[in-house]
């Protein structure tokens, strides 16, 4: 797998004596040495020039008498970074506690990509893109936070995709606040009486409210 501008040694010898050296790419003249150093030929190959994909390089060596022989290598050419998506959570979502993070990635040329999730640059794991997502524990954060998801190719390009979540860790409680009341139902009472209601809740009770039937009797929102 082979990327940018990359180097490409040809070893040429002949009894009388090596006249050129051409490289070639199917009918694509990559370059042409007449002159190397011992049996080596280099050149510098601007793997741009080329498309994605699978690529025979073709060597001609000629002698001075016009004899030609030649030899043949394949390389995989890859210069486009992969294509990122992020499937969960989405761009501007709130969320809490544990999230799932799931971002897909896609290369037309290479198989085997992985993909790094970060939080405000911070790395959070690094995970094989056919693994089905990250669980990223928010315990402790709170506000704005960017997601990056790094995707990596064989040939080293990378693509990244990035969304904006809020962390809010109310949204993570699916627990119910435990209540009961005083006085209790049996009793019988009148004029003004004094009524507790006791509440506790994992998270913080955020209010509490005394009804009679839908008549709304008070609310408190600390104790």
């Amino acid at each position: 797998m082979v990327k940018g501008t990359v180097t490409v040694v040809v070893r040429a010898t002949d009894n009388v004596g090596v006249a050129r050296v051409q490289l070639f790419a199917g009918g694509t003249l990559l370059g042409e040495q007449t002159s190397g150093v011992g049996d080596r030929y280099t050149f510098s190959v601007d793997t741009t020039r080329l498309p994605d994909g699978s690529h025979t390089l073709r060597a001609v060596a000629v002698d001075r008498s016009g004899n030609a022989s030649e030899a043949l290598v394949g390389v995989t050419v890859d210069n486009t970074p992969p294509m990122v998506r992020w499937v969960n959570p989405v761009d501007g979502a709130t969320v809490g506690g544990v999230v799932t993070l799931i971002a897909e990635a896609e290369d037309a040329v290479s198989s085997g990509l992985s993909v790094t999730y970060k939080a405000n640059g911070q790395v959070l794991a690094d995970a094989d893109a056919g693994v089905p997502g990250f669980q990223w524990d928010t315990s402790g954060v709170g506000g704005s936070v960017s997601l990056t998801a790094e995707a990596t190719d064989g040939a080293g390009n990378r693509g990244t995709a990035s969304v904006t979540v809020q962390v809010d860790q109310a949204v993570a409680d699916r627990t119910a606040p435990v209540v009961s009341i005083d006085p209790l139902s049996s009793l019988v009472v009148k004029g003004t009486v004094t009524v507790v209601v006791r509440a506790t809740d994992n998270v913080g009770v955020a209010r509490v409210q005394l009804f009679a039937g839908g008549t709304l009797l008070g609310e408190q929102t600390s104790g």
